[in-house]
């Protein structure tokens, strides 16, 4: 078995067991705390924040913006974010270790008609390991609990196929492409654009849920 195929399979066991377990209003469970920035929020984690957004070897895969070279640019950069861009921006901290290991945030977020987007990002040391799985689910429960949202998106470029294998099984489902729409490395890549609607969360959940009892 694949590490996809392991994590996709807990991804679903996790999200069987989450209704009794997770507490929703300190948005942590089992090894992971979600942690929200808002726009008046401490400089704690900015530093890390700094080191994720200027990874060289992953941030092609999550980010699509201008490198920004001085941790000032960056602070002021990222605190007008948190006002005009994103919806909720969560830090990953692995509590057995006490430190941050990502990010995970939502944005374009649309009341009217159901909506929003979602991404997540991860250290090298905590990928392919149940962290990821963790922070997604949390924060899936967290957005289709406390917002009326119908479905969430998520968006992986075309040479991404890791994440576009894990998307399919969690229940993602694919809804569109914008052709040519990423330049990186002198070639321009497609991006796919995949839903997770909540009554399929819900279905599966129950499902898993019913079969544990």
């Amino acid at each position: 078995m694949s590490k996809e195929d392991m994590l996709t399979k807990l991804y679903w066991h996790i999200i069987g067991l989450l209704e009794d377990e997770l507490n929703m209003e300190n948005i942590k469970w089992k090894s992971i705390e979600l942690i929200e920035l808002r726009n008046d929020a401490k400089e704690d984690y900015f530093g890390f924040l700094y080191s994720c957004y200027n990874d060289c070897e992953t941030k092609h895969l999550v980010d699509n913006a201008i490198n920004i070279k001085t941790e000032r640019e960056f602070l002021k950069d990222f605190q007008k974010k948190l006002i005009y861009k994103y919806h909720r921006f969560m830090i990953i901290k692995n509590m057995n270790l006490g430190m941050p290991i990502g990010y995970i945030y939502s944005y374009k977020y649309s009341p009217n008609d159901g909506t929003l987007y979602t991404t997540m990002y991860l250290n090298k040391e905590s990928r392919n390991k149940i962290y990821g799985v963790e922070a997604a689910i949390l924060f899936y429960e967290y957005l289709f609990n406390k917002y009326s949202i119908r479905k969430i998106y998520c968006c992986a470029y075309s040479y991404n196929k890791a994440s576009i294998s894990l998307l399919k099984n969690a229940g993602f489902k694919p809804e569109g492409n914008l052709k040519k729409s990423k330049f990186y490395d002198g070639i321009y890549y497609d991006t796919y654009i995949f839903a997770l609607y909540k009554n399929d969360f819900i279905k599966i959940k129950n499902k898993l849920k019913n079969e544990q009892c």
